[in-house]
């Protein structure tokens, strides 16, 4: 069964505490989780790419993703470094990225 509609989501953790769901701004905390709940509902591929605004304190941002986490264990959360966060523009324009997994079984 193929889920979900294959685009990446890209979450950006901005200073405010607001952040930006691929283009779609999130204006508080809660909205941000129910946001990636409903999206990855719909989606065989748990992948969330994760770029927080680098003066956030780290305990911060280790409380947002580990709520990802707590919502959905199988989640899987790409952090980006300030060198691959495309910082002009929407989300789109972030370039493209390579996963490889290693199975160990």
């Amino acid at each position: 069964m193929n889920m979900g509609d294959g685009r990446e989501i890209f979450v950006r953790y901005r200073l405010d505490h607001s952040s930006l769901v691929n283009d779609d701004l999130m204006p508080v905390e809660n909205d941000l989780r129910r946001q990636i709940r409903m999206i990855m509902a719909t989606r065989q591929e748990q992948v969330l790419f994760f770029y927080a605004d680098e003066s956030l304190p780290f305990g911060q941002v280790a409380e947002v993703l580990a709520d990802f986490r707590t919502d959905d264990p199988a989640l899987w959360i790409v952090i980006l470094t300030k060198e691959q966060l495309n910082s002009v523009g929407p989300a789109r324009e972030y370039p493209p990225i390579c996963l490889q997994v290693i199975n160990s079984a």
